[in-house]
């Protein structure tokens, strides 16, 4: 049983750890509550959920995200030109959640498995690429990427290029493709939470 004490948002996410047999997974209940006669939210259940466990496999849609406290640096990979100081959009973490919304959206990266890694599909139709090994740009043509997490976070690896990663840099201000020495960045993929409850009471039990 969970007793909620306060109105507003509870997350309640189950979750386990790949095994031999098994992929990791997790299941999320959400639930909105009010006081009685309160107007309850209007949610939607689209979020972007923080990658903290490697999946057996990446296909699905993404943000790449620089954490700045509170705040989430996403990557804007939609624009016309990637590769430029400030190349992201700004938006809230909540829970290690970022909520969906259009600008979210058009920075998110499909994520498609092929069979030397991954392509990351813009939402412009674009596949993300490097040519230079530095540069971020899109182009018509699949790219091969390898993902992966480290102790610092998300690992975005270029197949052809696999000594650089992407990362952020906070002096430039946009995210490049670097070996080192600069922000590691997170991931976070999009999910819809499996059940949504507004509840108008703030005594209630969730059995």
């Amino acid at each position: 049983q969970v007793h909620a004490l306060s109105t507003g948002k509870a997350v309640i996410t189950a979750s386990v750890s790949e095994t031999s047999k098994y992929a990791a997974a997790s299941a999320s209940y959400t639930v909105y509550v009010t006081i009685d006669g309160g107007d309850p939210p209007m949610p939607t259940g689209n979020t972007y959920v923080k990658v903290t466990m490697e999946p057996r496999d990446w296909t699905g849609t993404y943000l790449v995200v620089y954490e700045n406290g509170n705040q989430a640096y996403v990557l804007d990979a939609s624009r016309s030109t990637i590769d430029a100081s400030c190349n992201y959009v700004v938006a809230d973490i909540e829970q290690s959640e970022i909520a969906a919304s259009t600008d979210v959206n058009d920075a998110s990266l499909v994520v498609t498995g092929v069979a030397d890694g991954y392509t990351l599909r813009t939402s412009s139709g674009l596949y993300l690429t490097t040519e230079d090994g530095k540069k971020i740009s899109a182009g018509q043509n699949p790219y091969s990427f390898l993902l992966s997490l480290d102790s610092d976070g998300a690992v975005i690896r270029p197949v052809k290029r696999s000594s650089v990663n992407l990362m952020y840099n906070s002096s430039w201000k946009g995210f490049r493709f670097y070996s080192s020495g600069q922000q590691p960045i997170q991931l976070y993929r999009r999910t819809e939470a499996d059940h949504i409850d507004v509840i108008q009471n703030s005594k209630f039990k969730i059995a």
